[in-house]
């Protein structure tokens, strides 16, 4: 319970004691415990007024009551402060951890950092939104506020400050992912940029493009991958496999735990291009694996990753001549995949079938997940397959429409 007193007329410590005067102007005391027992630390804040102290005590024995009770304390950690010290117990992956450090380090406390955890007002939060919209994607902003929202519910959830200053802020419209198909490249263009990229990635563009594999998970293809008629994917390339320092080569799936995989069926040109590949290149051993796409040359690094094949993608797409700076982003960019059945007039839409949402992942059920590359490359394919080199490739074998999953069903 809160005790209201005046030091000058009970602390011997007190350099008006003792007072004797009824009226003596000295300021009141408030004495209380913080919850958390006998062991919990012992505040006394001060006032000028009775009637000041006597409606801060009646405050915290309401909150007590009610369970709501907040030390003034607490709040007044900085965000900075607070923001770092969250950061570190969140357990998440490295990629999401890298992208948690990036946002709060360059958007959100050079805007708010210097404001305690108590002192950020709905205001701010929609000040804040407003600004860094101008900078950002809005499916950007509505992703990384998430990070936000979650960090001051945290600090709800540790009596730091008595509500979300996120709540009822309104974030910035994000518009359809809709995938322009003037800008996916055709049959002919993929092959072309097969032919034009290093001998040794050759092997990628038809991953990312038979199978819909992300270039991460292509990169991190190995001879246990393969099955008699289908691809059992199972991992991908960190973003630091590269370096020889690196500890995790290859990171569970996007979306996946460890252990988990997805199956996608093998096109029967796809097989003969892997086959191709192992007769030139044949496997090199890292990290226990047998991969497919390790740097062959020394001082190159031990694994490529999605930057550093960026490089061969780009100079492959320029010496093909086949893709402006737009349309390259609009084939390697993720593509939303919708769970809706597509409308019966236009079949060529099968092709939407994502394989990270497939019936032959068995390791977890169907997803509206996201395709990379070679599921923009993979649309055409099966849209244009009514040509002769396409059926003589496999590329559109017949499905049927599963609307209790949301995918094509081979």
């Amino acid at each position: 319970m809160a005790t209201v007193y005046q030091r000058c007329k009970s602390d011997k410590r007190s350099a008006n004691f003792p007072c004797t005067k009824p009226r003596c102007g000295h300021p009141w005391t408030v004495r209380y415990r913080e919850p958390g027992g006998p062991g919990a630390k012992e505040r006394q804040p001060s006032f000028e007024l009775k009637s000041q102290a006597d409606a801060f005590a009646a405050k915290l024995r309401h909150d007590r009551y009610e369970g709501v009770f907040l030390d003034p304390k607490r709040g007044e950690i900085t965000l900075r402060a607070y923001a770092a010290d969250w950061l570190e117990r969140q357990v998440v992956s490295e990629g999401t951890y890298r992208n948690y450090e990036s946002f709060l380090r360059i958007h959100l406390l050079p805007a708010l950092g210097g404001k305690t955890v108590a002192g950020v007002q709905h205001k701010d939060i929609e000040a804040f939104v407003a600004a860094v919209s101008k900078r950002l994607a809005a499916s950007t902003v509505c992703d990384r506020m998430k990070l936000v929202t979650h960090l001051f519910q945290t600090a709800v959830e540790e009596k730091r400050r008595a509500d979300d200053p996120t709540e009822g802020v309104k974030m910035p419209r994000v518009g359809a992912h809709a995938i322009d198909e003037d800008k996916i490249p055709t049959l002919h263009e993929v092959d072309l940029i097969a032919k034009q990229i290093s001998p040794q990635y050759r092997l990628t563009i038809y991953l990312q493009a038979g199978a819909g594999l992300r270039i991460s998970e292509t990169l991190a293809f190995t001879a246990d991958c393969r099955r008699p008629d289908f691809l059992r994917v199972r991992r991908q390339v960190s973003s630091k496999a590269n370096r020889e320092d690196c500890q995790t080569r290859f990171i569970p799936l996007k979306h996946r735990a460890e252990g988990e995989y997805r199956d996608v069926p093998t096109p029967a040109f796809l097989a003969e291009e892997i086959e191709a590949h192992l007769r030139e290149w044949g496997t090199v051993t890292a990290a226990g694996m047998e991969v497919l796409f390790a740097p062959r040359d020394r001082g190159k690094g031990t694994m490529p990753t999605a930057t550093t094949y960026a490089y061969h993608f780009r100079k492959a797409l320029k010496a093909a001549g086949i893709v402006t700076p737009t349309g390259v982003r609009s084939t390697r960019r993720t593509a939303c995949v919708t769970s809706s059945p597509p409308p019966p007039s236009r079949p060529a839409s099968r092709s939407t079938r994502s394989p990270a949402g497939s019936v032959t992942d068995r390791s977890r059920p169907p997803s509206t997940s996201t395709a990379t590359l070679g599921n923009c490359i993979r649309r055409v394919r099966t849209r244009r397959s009514r040509g002769q080199s396409a059926v003589r490739r496999g590329l559109h074998p017949p499905t049927t429409w599963r609307p209790e999953l949301g995918v094509w069903q081979l």
